[in-house]
This record gives structure tokens, C-alpha cells and sequence, in this order.
């Protein structure tokens, strides 16, 4: 069989019955011209006595950047000589024993596994709700008509200001109590501010055992918290001892 050349490859065009043309190039390789005029590299082997069929990628006089078949057949856009390097290597991993279409449709097989399990993961990650998510679930289910819905709503969302982006489930107890700091810090009637502190407190345990029931979290990180308590020392006066 005559070997194929760069020229060739560049100026073949397809089969006027509207068929694929394929130029051959030996070892298994093929210049496939589809009626469209889509060129094609592909391989053909039998192994094992399984006849085997594969396309490697697109024809590009430039071909793949990088050095290894892994990364060309990754490219998918191979050159007359990547494409024949890669026959050559496939014919020799055949003499070896292996089949490396099957080897490849393995590797395939197992990438796409790894990137579904990871767009998985994100999926779920994305769907975990933030403090401000719950926030506005708890307000609309349990809230809505409720004379105290403003009051509430309101401490609600002086501590969604501080932790109103982060996700309910990755918030701990100290991120609440840095929070509740914060919040009774902010007046200079220190005792005005650290009253709202409490109430903040209050509500935001209604809004942890909400999130508990919808397993948002496990169990609630702040239910031990001093409702009532003065704010000065983080262990002492906010941690049941």
C-alpha cells in the first residue's frame, strides 16, 4: 500500500457519490473523507479476532502541540505524521499483546467517570444553601403574616450580614460567636447592643433547628449558646460549662 503524504492529505476531496473515501496509509491507518469533506484519521485492526475501529481525531496539516500520543489524541486535531506515529505505536502494542483501542476506550471510560463524579460534587456542593438562603426559606415558610416577621427579619439579617454568604453547614460555633461579638460591640450603648445581641441569638437558633429538619446541617452548632448573656468572655459567658 502506498503511504500517504502531506499534500495528499491536504487536497483529497470527497467521493462525488456521496460516500466516505478512505486513503490508506498502512498499519491499520486511514485518511477517512466524509462527503461534507470532514477528514478523519482512523484506525482498523483486528485483535483477538475482535475487528476493531477507532478515529483518532480531525486532520490538521499543523497537527497537535506537545510530544506524546496522549496528549495529540487528547488534542484531537493530528498531523500525517502524528496520526502515522500512533498506528505504528498501536501495531506494535498488538505484537505485545495489547489491545490498545480497548486500552484507550478503558482510559476514556474512566475520565469520564472522574470528571461526572467531580460535576457531581459541584452540583451538590452549589446546592448547599447559605445563612442568607435560610434565612429567606424560614422567613417565607414560617414567617409570612406574623406580626414579629419585621423583628425578626431584621435580626436575621444583622447576622446575615456577617455570615449571610457563607454555607449554613461549614458554619461553627465560633463563627457565630465572633458574629454575636461583633454585633454587641456595635453600639456605643454598649447594653442596647448587647440585648440585640441575645435576640439575634435567640433567632438564629430557630433558623439552625429550621435548617436541622431540612438536614442542612446536622445538628445545630450554636443550641448550647446562652441565650441571655452579657458577651464579655467567648468561653465563659456564651458556652454552657
Amino acid at each position: 500500500m502506498a503511504k500517504l503524504s502531506a499534500r495528499t492529505c491536504e487536497t483529497a476531496k470527497p467521493d462525488p457519490s456521496r460516500k466516505d473515501r478512505l486513503l490508506g496509509d498502512g498499519d491499520g491507518l486511514f485518511l477517512r473523507v466524509r462527503p461534507h469533506g470532514t477528514k478523519t484519521w482512523i484506525i482498523e485492526y483486528e485483535f483477538q479476532p475482535r475487528r476493531r475501529k477507532c478515529t483518532l481525531g480531525v486532520f490538521d496539516p499543523v497537527g497537535a502541540p506537545d510530544q506524546s500520543i496522549t496528549a495529540w489524541l487528547t488534542h484531537g486535531r493530528l498531523s500525517l505524521a502524528q496520526a502515522r506515529a500512533i498506528a505504528g505505536q498501536w501495531k506494535a502494542d498488538r505484537r505485545a499483546g495489547r489491545d490498545p483501542v480497548a486500552e484507550r476506550e478503558t482510559r476514556l471510560a474512566e475520565k469520564r467517570a472522574k470528571d461526572e463524579a467531580v460535576d457531581k460534587a459541584e452540583a451538590a456542593e452549589a446546592q448547599k444553601p447559605t445563612v442568607g438562603d435560610v434565612t429567606e426559606q424560614f422567613m417565607t415558610k414560617h414567617m409570612i403574616g406574623k406580626k414579629s416577621a419585621l423583628a425578626i427579619r431584621y435580626r436575621l439579617d444583622r447576622l446575615a450580614r456577617h455570615l449571610g454568604d457563607r454555607k449554613i453547614c461549614e458554619v461553627v460555633r465560633q463563627d457565630v460567636i465572633a458574629a454575636l461579638e461583633t454585633i454587641a460591640e456595635g453600639k456605643k450603648d454598649g447594653r442596647t447592643a448587647k440585648q440585640m445581641a441575645g435576640e439575634i441569638l435567640i433567632q438564629a437558633k430557630r433558623l439552625w433547628r429550621f435548617a436541622e429538619t431540612r438536614a442542612w446541617v446536622g445538628t445545630s452548632c450554636i443550641e448550647a449558646l446562652h441565650e441571655k448573656t452579657s458577651m464579655r468572655n467567648r468561653e465563659s459567658e456564651m458556652l454552657h460549662s
